[in-house]
This record gives structure tokens, C-alpha cells and sequence, in this order.
């Protein structure tokens, strides 16, 4: 897991982080030097909870909240694989938090429950995925 995370000042003015509670926006927020370097990480409230703010008032069930409202406006996509339970943030391009000349490797299973890397095709202007297992 990368120690840390760029983030584009597009976030400051995005209105999917307006529109949401002040707990879902900081918990985006946290989130993203959490994250693998597909978007990915632990969907299950507590061990989110425990990664990503160990250390705020809130309790489990608001954090749930925060993550449900986050799914709720499409900022992230939850969903079981292999037995664990895993949020794909799928706005990260749109607001500017990865940088696009970089190989990504997933840490977290993608849907099918097979690992992946993520990289950028300069020609096409699109991202190529491969499946690792």
C-alpha cells in the first residue's frame, strides 16, 4: 500500500462531495491514502473504521452510514468476493487522485475474486486491466 496520495484541487469544487453529510465527506477524504492502488479497500465498517479514522468519536454505525451514503450516490461500489466484503471508490479519475503514468496493482480482490493490475495506454486513452491470477 502506498504511504500516500496527490489529490486534485477538482475535489474542493466536486459536487458528489458537496451533496453528501459531513461524515461521508471526511470519510471519502481519509479513505484515500487507505486505498489500494485500484480504488480498493476493506468494505466492512469496522476494519474501515479501524484504517481509516481509528481515532474519531464516531462510532461503527455512523461510519456504516457515511459508507452507505457513499455507495448510495455512486462515489463507491460495494460488493463480497471470496468472503470479504470490499469498497471500490469508482470516482477517483473524476476528482483527480491518481496520477495516470503509473502501474497499479490491486491489493483487493475485483468482483470476480481475482487480483488485478490497472494500467494506462497512452495511445488510447484508456485503461487496460489484467487479471494477475
Amino acid at each position: 500500500m502506498k504511504q500516500g496520495r496527490l489529490i486534485s484541487k477538482r475535489t474542493a469544487i466536486s459536487k458528489k462531495l458537496r451533496d453528501i453529510s459531513p461524515i461521508a465527506r471526511a470519510l471519502y477524504l481519509a479513505a484515500i491514502p487507505q486505498r489500494d492502488d485500484l480504488g480498493r479497500l476493506d468494505g466492512d465498517p469496522e476494519s474501515f473504521k479501524a484504517l481509516v479514522a481509528p481515532m474519531w468519536p464516531e462510532s461503527v454505525g455512523q461510519v456504516s452510514a457515511g459508507i452507505d451514503e457513499m455507495v448510495q450516490i455512486k462515489l463507491a461500489d460495494r460488493y463480497a468476493t471470496n468472503g470479504q466484503v470490499v469498497l471500490e471508490f469508482t470516482k477517483d479519475e473524476e476528482l483527480g487522485i491518481w496520477r495516470l503514468d503509473l502501474l497499479r496493482k490491486g491489493e483487493y480482490p475485483n468482483r470476480r475474486g481475482k487480483m488485478e493490475t490497472k494500467e494506462w495506454d497512452k495511445d488510447a486513452k484508456k485503461w487496460r486491466i489484467r487479471d494477475e491470477s
